[in-house]
């Protein structure tokens, strides 16, 4: 079976070479934009004008460009949740982001892979539960997540999860959110208990 991980490496790196693609065609345009505008201040008095109007379309081609090119590489993603390890962010596309961290007690941070996430076994949003799964406000949650790959991790010690970043700073392999833990608990406690939500953990 392929790794669902590895496939969502092969997309990512076909983006990487649609983007050098698109560049070129960009740098083209570019080129034949300024090509147009220079021919131009020949027959203008007006030459500093001119320069400032062709320096702001290539600016606001290349923004659009940028965010156009940010939009299908993280739509093209294998899950829409997904946790950079090496920049701590947590992010749920369309939904929002938090900074967050995994590890480094115990056996460090999560490992990198395909998880499926526990709808149904999310606990309430609580004063309850432990110290170590709540936020600044003392409540707190914890949503269990489930390896899609063959891992020990979990096996022992109790399960992997996503919860605010309480106690002592830092998790024993979970997601522990930093600031703002509330919010994502608002938005995975309104998804239907039957849904089919998945994790990506990565480094990039």
């Amino acid at each position: 079976m392929i790794s669902r991980v590895l496939v969502s490496k092969v997309i990512r790196s076909y983006i990487f070479i649609i983007v050098l693609l698109g560049i070129t065609s960009f740098m083209d345009v570019c080129k034949s934009i300024g090509v147009i505008f220079c021919s131009k201040l020949g027959r203008s008095g007006n030459n500093k004008f001119n320069i400032v109007n062709l320096g702001l379309i290539i600016l606001i081609f290349s923004v659009g460009f940028l965010f156009l090119i940010q939009w299908l590489y993280e739509g093209l993603r294998v899950a829409k949740i997904v946790f950079n390890r090496k920049s701590k962010v947590l992010i749920w596309h369309g939904k929002g982001r938090w900074k967050a961290v995994s590890g480094p007690w115990g056996e460090g941070a999560l490992p990198v892979g395909i998880y499926k996430i526990g709808r149904r076994g999310i606990t309430p949003y609580t004063s309850t539960i432990g110290k170590s799964f709540q936020g600044s406000n003392g409540k707190g949650f914890f949503v269990p997540i489930f390896p899609e790959f063959a891992t020990q991790r979990g096996a022992n010690g109790g399960r992997l999860g996503i919860h605010p970043d309480g106690g002592v700073a830092g998790t024993k392999g979970c997601i522990g959110i930093k600031e703002n833990s509330k919010t994502f608990f608002d938005v995975i406690a309104a998804t239907a208990p039957s849904a089919n939500l998945t994790l990506e953990v990565f480094d990039e």
